[in-house]
């Protein structure tokens, strides 16, 4: 048998995480490691999703959805001010019960994209414990779109799992008190 030496603060934390890795739930996951995930909008076909955005020529954001365009739409004086590119005459031959939303964005020059919103992982924040993991995401959330944390398992990774074994044998399971 070998001997590594660590300090006491390093022989400590490194217990303090092995007594959390024995605790933890493993989310019905061998060898699990926690991860950041966070929401993220993927550009989509039309038929693959129902959320869109409206945007200008620059693809610049102008509506959150399309049902906040034809809002925005039906507020004459407001739409007017903003968008000087109907005249008042324009504007009073329109009959907004009938102009679909395509009407109004072709009338505007405004496009519809169409997105999903899909859980992408943040690739190299990776930890033995949820607690860190929610530390992490506590500390740098202004970092994500509503981060949250996810497992992924070790599996075919000797490398991971011999350093979970390590640590988690600093202590024993009958050790830990829950």
């Amino acid at each position: 048998m070998r001997t590594i030496e660590v300090t006491d603060k390093q022989y400590e934390q490194l217990k303090h995480m092995a007594e959390l890795m024995h605790e933890q739930d493993n989310r019905a996951t061998a060898n699990p490691i926690f991860c950041v995930y966070k929401k993220s909008e993927v550009p989509t076909s039309e038929d693959y999703s129902s959320n869109c955005k409206i945007v200008n020529g620059d693809y610049d954001e102008i509506y959150e959805s399309e049902e906040a365009m034809i809002e925005a739409f039906s507020k004459k004086e407001e739409f007017m001010a903003e968008y000087e590119l109907l005249t008042e005459e324009e504007y009073n031959k329109i009959d907004l019960d009938w102009m679909p939303g395509d009407d109004i964005c072709e009338l505007m020059e405004w496009q519809k994209v169409y997105y999903n919103i899909e859980n992408v992982p943040v690739t190299g924040q990776y930890y033995f414990t949820e607690e860190e993991c929610h530390r992490h995401i506590k500390a740098n959330s202004y970092h994500y779109t509503e981060p949250f944390s996810f497992v992924e398992s070790a599996w075919r990774n000797p490398e991971m799992q011999l350093l979970r074994e390590v640590v988690m044998s600093l202590v024993k399971k009958e050790e830990v008190t829950t």
